[in-house]
């Protein structure tokens, strides 16, 4: 089972990050399997309620290797929403807790 961290953002909305390894189940009802020997981290909105309720409303994912590469620097998720957006701080978090 893969592992998620929720983070609230400086506008008070809520995200979780999820980690994604080889042999990860995803996707609609968690039907794919991730085959990769990349690692990815996926981001859900907390507060909307959408296909994956486990997670929330899926924005967007992101290699692990290219989130640290980002150094944890604030980390737009959706460029039409501006309080959509996980913190330099929030993005910390994430790595130290979840990567």
């Amino acid at each position: 089972m893969s592992k998620f961290i929720t983070v609230q953002n400086d506008v008070g909305r809520m995200f979780n990050a999820r980690l994604l390894k080889r042999g990860d189940k995803y996707g609609l009802n968690n039907k794919l399997t991730y085959e990769k020997d990349r690692p990815l981290v996926e981001f859900y909105e907390e507060r909307v309620n959408h296909v994956n309720e486990d997670y929330g409303r899926f924005i967007g994912s992101y290699y692990v290797d290219t989130i640290e590469e980002h150094g944890g620097n604030l980390l737009v998720l959706d460029l039409g929403d501006e309080g959509c957006h996980v913190t330099d701080k929030n993005m910390q978090t994430i790595i130290g807790e979840l990567l």
